[in-house]
């Protein structure tokens, strides 16, 4: 079976496009080669925190802490499987592993456990705030909040809900397993599952309304709303579809990519970048990018950047200024920068053209991000001149 793989993975290294990659890119930082990286997020301090099979990782730009349970800090986390993880308006950090659910007070690094009530909710597989700061939480019993002031969770099952299918008929909620949640303008909530197809959660309400069948087996993965409030649907084994029209739920208007088996047919996550105006995705494959101004076109596609391979790349994250990391299971953190870039040094006043293998320097919102020699990520702050790249 494995042979059967690495064959199939040579056949798309040459089916997706071999033009050079016109984006920047430099390898941030590698994993221990024995763990498996699953997710990734850059949160509100700029800190990248990173959730693999053997713990927790955190990267500060200068270095990688871990953070696990073992037999010289017991406890700290109920499994060292982390699935997923999301940051909440109080600036905690939650992390779903493969039994139960912890949340990191960032201001006192205490670890705190939670486990849901039910056998089929062990395992986290999405976690998700939305605009009014609730905690959503993804797993096969379904779709469940927290409540902050009782430190609960609720459930939505067939005793306290009910489901709406595509013709119209309304019965109590059937069980689903959850993978991924999204949020659009109304408040209202996009319920992507395994096999249960795409549901809208009416803002403040208990019913579950189906979309049209998405394909064979009504696969949603992941989703993502992008500028002009298209709803992009990432499956398991089916490629990529868009959304159109996500308000109308009897003409959504489906726009299905072409894809092949087991040639970027499985879609983990997407993010948007505003500099380029491009919707990038992570797939099992590698990666790839498309034009926001021309959807119709056909999606960037690339298995490698500059030697790195992007074989099972788990997961993407952006701050928006135009920098994306890319999470592998394997090969480590990778980053992209997408904006044209000059490069002076900045020292005592004075300004002279600087190389870029030397120097590159990337801004997000919380601070500036420093690369030297094209290999590690640092502070500004801990320079005594500071090597300035003007965004064009």
């Amino acid at each position: 079976m494995r042979t059967i793989y690495l064959i199939l993975t040579f056949v798309c290294c040459i089916i997706a496009k071999a033009e050079t990659f016109p984006y920047r890119s430099i390898a941030s930082f590698n994993i221990s080669p024995a763990s498996e990286s699953h997710c990734m997020i850059l949160d509100s301090e700029g800190m990248m925190w990173v959730g693999t099979n053997s713990g927790l990782k955190s990267y500060d730009g200068y270095t990688v802490k871990s953070y696990k349970s073992n037999t010289l800090s017991p406890g700290i986390l109920p499994n060292n499987d982390i699935r997923s993880m999301a940051e909440d308006h109080e600036h905690n950090l939650w992390l779903g592993t493969r039994n139960g659910l912890v949340k990191i007070n960032r201001k006192t690094g205490v670890f705190k456990t939670y486990f849901l009530p039910s056998e089929d909710q062990r395992i986290i597989y999405h976690l998700f705030v939305s605009r009014d700061g609730t905690l959503w939480v993804g797993t096969d019993g379904g779709l469940s909040y927290f409540n902050p002031e009782n430190e609960s969770f609720y459930t939505y099952t067939s005793r306290n809900a009910w489901h709406i299918d595509e013709n119209g008929k309304k019965q109590r909620l059937n069980s689903f397993s959850v993978k991924c949640v999204a949020e659009d303008k109304n408040g209202d909530l996009l319920v992507g599952t395994w096999s249960s197809g795409l549901m809208r959660l009416k803002r403040g309400s208990n019913v579950f309304l189906s979309y049209p069948k998405l394909n064979d087996i009504n696969s949603a993965y992941s989703l993502f709303f992008d500028r002009n409030h298209r709803l992009w649907v990432g499956t398991w084994g089916y490629g990529v579809l868009c959304i159109s029209n996500p308000d109308n739920l009897k003409n959504p208007q489906y726009h299905q990519y072409p894809y092949a088996t087991n040639n970027f047919d499985i879609f983990y996550k997407f993010v948007e970048d505003p500099t380029t105006n491009t919707l990038w995705a992570c797939t099992r494959e590698g990666i790839c990018y498309l034009d926001e101004d021309q959807p119709q076109a056909d999606w960037s596609k690339y298995t490698q950047i500059g030697g790195n391979p992007l074989i099972y790349c788990n997961d993407i994250c952006t701050d928006g200024a135009g920098n994306i990391w890319l999470c592998t299971q394997n090969d480590g953190v990778l980053q992209i920068t997408t904006p044209p870039i000059s490069l002076q040094t900045v020292a005592s006043g004075k300004s002279s053209e600087c190389p870029y293998h030397q120097l590159r320097e990337c801004h997000t919102n919380h601070r500036w991000s420093m690369v030297l020699a094209g290999t590690q990520s640092i502070r500004s702050s801990a320079l005594q001149q500071i090597h300035r790249c003007h965004l064009l």
